[in-house]
């Protein structure tokens, strides 16, 4: 146990080295994190690394998917909600039964069920290597929202493909109405679940009398796994619940104290760099027992990497086939439905989406979760060959285009996009909103004794200057209550801004919200 426990503290130690070289080199962690991984797996005392699948189900999907949700802007999303709905379950659907149709094809002895089930395990993208990349280069944020927002919701649809082909194999039969039923309460089940799981915690939050932050992020912490866990056990997805709880989470942060968010976002960002950098690493570390596993079963391995050479090379075919037929059909909509020019595909677009089509820790998760025998308690045919195809697919796209998505970045040449004004317009827009907030509220609630006035006269004067307070010194306890009050006034403004006004970018209305945030924790502590 100690010898284990060591071995995971060096794995993070390791990850965080690595992720200090990747910034300094510009290549993006997850992939120097694989290729780590892949070199140390192959040292003569590293030990042989198995990973229980349920580990990576229950431990890691969670926060990851959690974080996900609730980073993402929900306005954005509704905005390319076509684009990411299509890529999120339509190209899912097309890539397994692509793989599906070709595995039988080249594998003798492969099922259509059995090709499905491959299919299902790598159709699914996973955003955060290539929104690593994209930190490092400036791209526009409608890249980002479709990225994020399908990689979040193709994880349940290919999940769900995964499961009922998984079915299939072991049952020996497919009935469509059954599967068709089971479907929906999949998916319906694992939202409702997560939705009401979600209600109960912003409800907790409203009704504790003392806002402790560490309970607050204690609570934020157990959601995930509760949601994951509750959907899970009652036959629905454990994915959608996470993402559906996470989203509605997302739109009552306003219920969370100041301290609870400032503190709750460290926690949150040092866990989630955790988490990704031991799955990287885990991704790499799994390549030589999954190769005794395919020599054990009497295939060459030279046979079994043509095999997942040809299936990469039609995931990323397909991907990119769909990407640029986006263009044409946002054309078409954009002249039935009147929409404008920005909320077209255009070329930039589609060839940035199509390539950042990397595959991550969702599936190996689903690879390693085949299990070993069929039902009658033979021998799970193929399980090797799909545990090897799905490490090189991973492998592959993860180095192959993880390595290469800067380069495009560089020669990819985007428009000036008006999808929101621009970031000197936004910030403008803002300060300007938000003393006339402050002037409101002084407006709003007069003077009640004397000594108040000149409290009040010299707010007036800062925010009719659109200045914030800076002072050094301890401020009077009527001015600090005032302050705080105008700070709350002022993000509860925001909050309604933020949903009144699709034009401003959400991520700097939250930069905004996190400098109140401060400045309210600022005076907590004076």
């Amino acid at each position: 146990m100690e010898l284990q426990v060591l071995f995971l503290v060096i794995m993070v130690f390791v990850s965080s080295l690595l992720t200090i070289f990747g910034n300094r080199i510009h290549i993006a962690y997850p992939v120097l994190l694989v290729l780590a991984g892949l070199v140390i797996s192959f040292l003569p005392f590293i030990p042989i690394i198995k990973i229980d699948p349920e580990v990576i189900f229950y431990i890691f999907l969670p926060p990851l998917l959690y974080m996900s949700a609730v980073s993402l802007s929900l306005k954005e999303t509704l905005n390319w909600k076509r684009v990411i709905l299509c890529f999120a379950f339509l190209v899912v659907f097309l890539t397994a039964s692509c793989i599906g149709l070709l595995a039988t094809w080249l594998v003798p002895g492969m099922t259509l069920a059995m090709g499905m089930m491959l299919g299902g395990i790598l159709a699914s993208t996973d955003a955060v290597s290539a929104t690593t990349i994209m930190h490092q280069v400036k791209v526009p944020s409608r890249i980002s929202t479709i990225l994020e927002g399908e990689s979040m919701l193709n994880d349940a649809s290919s999940l769900i493909t995964f499961s009922f082909a998984l079915i299939a194999v072991q049952t020996g039969s497919f009935v469509i109405e059954k599967a068709l039923l089971s479907f929906i309460w999949v998916v319906f089940g694992g939202g409702i679940t997560g939705v009401l799981i979600g209600m109960m915690f912003i409800y907790l939050h409203k009704i504790l009398p003392d806002k402790d932050p560490n309970v607050t992020i204690i609570f934020t912490l157990i959601a995930p796994y509760l949601m994951y866990i509750v959907a899970e056990s009652v036959g629905a997805s454990g994915v959608l619940g996470v993402v559906c709880g996470g989203f509605y989470m997302s739109q009552h942060r306003d219920v969370i104290d100041a301290n609870s968010r400032l503190l709750g976002r460290s926690v949150w960002d040092n866990l989630i760099f955790i988490l990704n950098g031991l799955a990287f690493l885990i991704i790499g570390l799994n390549l030589p027992q999954i190769m005794a596993g395919v020599e054990s079963d009497g295939i060459s391995l030279f046979t079994a990497t043509i095999f997942s050479v040809i299936v990469l090379a039609i995931i990323i075919a397909i991907r990119m086939l769909c990407a640029y037929s986006a263009i044409p059909i946002s054309r078409i909509r954009r002249k039935s439905e009147h929409l404008g020019y920005n909320l077209i595909v255009d070329k930039p677009t589609a060839i940035i989406v199509g390539w950042c089509g990397m595959r991550g820790v969702l599936s190996l998760a689903a690879a390693l979760s085949i299990p070993y025998l069929l039902n009658g308690g033979e021998p799970f045919p193929n399980r090797s060959l799909m545990l090897y195809c799905s490490f090189i697919v991973i492998f592959g796209t993860l180095v192959l285009q993880g390595l290469s998505l800067p380069l495009f970045l560089k020669r990819v040449h985007f428009p000036e996009y008006q999808d929101h004004l621009s970031d000197n317009e936004t910030f403008s827009f803002i300060r300007k909103g938000l003393a006339e907030c402050g002037l409101k509220y002084l407006e709003e609630h007069p003077v009640q004794n004397k000594d108040d006035e000149q409290v009040f006269d010299y707010f007036k004067v800062r925010w009719q200057k659109r200045l914030m307070i800076d002072s050094k010194d301890s401020m009077l306890k009527s001015m600090t209550n005032i302050y705080r009050n105008i700070l709350v006034d002022q993000r509860n403004y925001l909050f309604k801004l933020n949903k009144e006004r699709p034009d401003i970018n959400e991520e700097i209305i939250h930069h905004f919200i996190r400098s109140i945030d401060m400045e309210e924790e600022r005076l907590r502590r004076e």
